[in-house]
């Protein structure tokens, strides 16, 4: 819990090596429910999509649904993925699609508590008649033949509102404990994205940075912004950072003292149980020496 609640909470400023280019890093705790990572995953996906995406034909989104029933969601989830599967390998589908980029997206039915599970795809190809679609994929399920077929006029708005759904598959603040665990459980043991065809080797993951250069610390970015009005170092650093600049000046933040740190000395001296904000303004303070530890 403390990883999730510490995520985003402290950003530092680097130099990228010998450019003295300014890079800005934050602790992420990389957890599905966390709407900071959700949204830079999302960045990511949109720029690894988009190349691909823009060369092709026929664009258009593509919805898979399942029959509800009272079954746990790891069963539901992995008869899904098997029909999608299946389904995939027909040659009326083959023929239609030339590559495509999927991602279950994961909701329920609060008066029902039935779960609602269905793949989202980009798909490029000829055009898909509707009814045969659904005719296919009944052949496939046995059950269910619910599936639609969207053309995509907007193609930049489609991928960011795809890309946010496969950052963020599902909300979990609308589930109950008992249910969000269940799901984040089943969803550590299967698959709910990827691509085919024509977007296989399209990573919708995250690139890792460079780390091909030794970086050097510079200070703290909420220190720097908050003194920018009367420190020029400050206001210089601040600057590079909004307009991707060099900067040449010295260490704003001349004796940083560390987030782990600091977290363990205010507990250690404050045995502290306030709010979240009155923690973080306590451990400025520490920080900037105005409060003894």
């Amino acid at each position: 819990m403390l990883r999730f609640e510490n995520c985003c909470r402290r950003a530092e400023l680097w130099t990228d090596g010998d450019s003295r280019r300014v890079i800005v890093h934050a602790f992420r705790c990389n957890l599905i429910p966390c709407p900071y990572c959700a949204d830079i995953r999302s960045g990511a996906i949109a720029a690894a999509v988009y190349p691909w995406a823009i060369d092709q034909d026929y664009l258009k989104l593509v919805t898979w649904t399942v029959k509800h029933v009272d079954l746990p969601v790891l069963e539901i989830i992995r008869a899904l993925a098997l029909n999608f599967r299946k389904f995939r390998s027909h040659i009326w589908w083959r023929d239609r699609c030339t590559g495509c980029i999927w991602f279950m997206h994961f909701k329920i039915n609060h008066e029902t508590g039935e779960w609602h599970i269905h793949i989202h795809a980009l798909v490029a190809g000829k055009f898909i008649e509707l009814d045969q679609f659904r005719a296919e994929w009944l052949r496939t399920t046995g059950d269910s033949f619910v599936t639609d077929v969207e053309p995509i006029y907007d193609l930049k708005s489609s991928i960011r509102d795809i890309a946010r759904y496969a950052a963020s598959p599902t909300e979990l603040i609308r589930f109950d404990v008992d249910r969000g665990v269940d799901l984040l459980d089943a969803m550590k043991k299967v698959r709910s994205c990827g691509c085919t065809g024509s977007a296989r080797g399209t990573s919708l993951r995250p690139k890792k940075p460079d780390t091909d250069f030794e970086p050097s610390y510079l200070g703290d970015f909420a220190y720097a912004n908050r003194h920018r009005l009367e420190n020029p170092d400050c206001k210089d650093l601040i600057h590079a950072v909004w307009n991707h600049t060099d900067y040449e000046g010295p260490v704003v933040d001349p004796d940083p003292v560390r987030y782990d740190d600091l977290l363990q000395a205010f507990h250690d001296a404050h045995g502290f149980s306030g709010t979240d904000e009155q923690f973080h303004h306590a451990l400025n303070d520490i920080a900037r020496g105005r409060k003894k530890t």
